[in-house]
């Protein structure tokens, strides 16, 4: 009964909401070379409330209101899974964050942990402190970071320990992630925090020059981080070495997004910059990109500063097209395939793919080994926008057929600077290396 009321409030709403105009036709779609797969509508009241954020995961999208209401809808057809209330209304909310088996949310000062299948609720903790961001969920464990730099982590289950926490130096801001290995999180004085949910401690800290202000992201063995001062690293997730550094020329805000062998960087510029994953060499960089939104085998789309939809060459990064496509959107970042999901304030979802594409194409994960030893020095240098590497060999140092010298500044003799005497190095006939005439160095 429950679920046909949502189903029919849901209706109700979407009639509304694509009378404004904010659903994408297949028309405007196609200016794209875009293809709509599906419409839905999240539970939404808008004279009380908005969207604050969408996640996907997996094969759910996750919609988190600033009313605490959380929804699961399926990605592939945009059918609503389930719909659970977290936590009182009039608190902030942060997340959603999920793995295959839960989903993660934080309203108030309060963590909730939910049954990824059926919405329900299995955790709920209060912690010591204010919660800075959204929590990080890995181990069976859920990770709650703090404005006072503390970590907490807090078992799902009844077999595993007591609660436990991690300290760092500063105060969080930024939402911490998690893969199988690791749980990462950064403070305001620039420090990275890499900690071992196994073991119970933190692994390694990395210190950039300024602060990293946004969440890092990780690919097997690999976490890429990115600071105000333009850097982007990256770093083996085991010992912390750096396994190379690049120089965007701009702060960056927003997370690295890991695409297989290729890394995608949003500067405040702004501009997106695509690297090489593994050796952090440039690809290309297209300026005027503010979002990266998703990524086909032959196109990236991103959103400018003002909303349009930018629509990019994969392999050379030039603008194929530029234009606005209905309304105002928002758009889910989507590391894992080919479509686009966007979503209004009010609830609105769409799901667009590529003209052709009727299948969700998966992007590969690039394997690195994180008890590799540490990098090359060659791959540690820094790139920047008009030099891709610093060491960047020439084409061709020396012609083959020049004969070797002793001098290295074109000289015949062993004299560079040709001096006309052997003892001399600064050209004078006799003794006296100031060029006198006696035995006096000063007549």
């Amino acid at each position: 009964m429950l679920r046909a009321v949502l189903v029919l409030t849901a209706g109700v709403a979407l009639a509304g909401v694509a009378a404004a105009g904010d659903l994408i036709t297949n028309a405007q779609a196609r200016r794209q070379g875009l293809v709509r797969e599906w419409f839905s509508q999240a539970r939404v009241d808008p004279a009380r409330s908005h969207v604050e954020n969408v996640a996907l995961k997996g094969d759910r999208l996750y919609v988190l209101t600033s009313a605490g209401a959380l929804q699961s809808f399926d990605a592939g057809t945009g059918e609503l899974m389930w719909s659970s209330q977290v936590g009182n209304p009039a608190y902030p909310s942060m997340g959603p964050v999920a793995t295959p088996t839960h989903v993660a949310v934080v309203n108030g000062g309060e963590v909730y942990v939910l049954d990824r299948e059926n919405g329900n609720i299995v955790l709920e903790r209060t912690t010591a402190s204010g919660i800075a961001a959204a929590p990080a969920i890995s181990s069976g464990y859920v990770y709650v970071p703090q404005f006072s730099g503390r970590v907490d982590a807090f078992p799902i289950g009844e077999s595993l320990p007591v609660p436990w926490y991690f300290t760092s130096a500063g105060r969080i801001f930024e939402d911490a992630v998690s893969s199988a290995k690791s749980i990462v999180w950064s403070t305001d004085r620039g420090h990275l925090y890499v900690a071992d949910p196994d073991a119970g401690s933190v692994r390694f800290r990395f210190e950039s020059t300024q602060p990293i202000v946004a969440p890092a992201s990780m690919q097997q063995g690999a976490i890429f981080a990115a600071s105000l001062d333009g850097y982007v690293y990256s770093l083996n997730e085991v010992n912390g070495s750096q396994n190379w550094r690049y120089a965007c020329g701009a702060p960056v805000t927003k997370s690295p997004i890991a695409l297989g062998e290729t890394l995608m960087v949003v500067s405040d510029e702004p501009a997106l910059h695509c690297l090489d994953a593994e050796t952090g060499r440039v690809k290309w960089i297209s300026k005027g990109v503010s979002q990266f939104v998703s990524a086909s085998p032959n196109r990236i789309y991103g959103l400018d500063r003002i909303g349009n939809m930018v629509v990019l060459d994969a392999e050379h990064g030039t603008i194929r097209s530029r234009a606005a496509i209905a309304g105002i959107y928002h758009a889910v970042l989507n590391e894992q395939t080919d479509r686009l999901f966007l979503f209004t304030d009010n609830g609105l979802l769409q799901c667009l793919h590529e003209v052709g594409l009727d299948e969700p194409v998966m992007h590969a994960t690039k394997v690195v080994d994180p008890d590799a030893a540490e990098q090359p020095a060659d791959k540690a240098d820094e790139a920047v926008e008009d030099e891709p590497m610093a060491d960047e060999p020439a084409d061709e140092p020396m012609p083959e057929d020049e004969p070797e010298t002793p001098d290295p500044f074109g000289g015949g003799g062993i004299d560079p600077f040709r001096g006309g005497g052997e003892s001399d190095p600064f050209g004078g006939g006799g003794g006296d290396p100031f060029g006198g005439g006696g035995d006096d160095p000063f007549n």
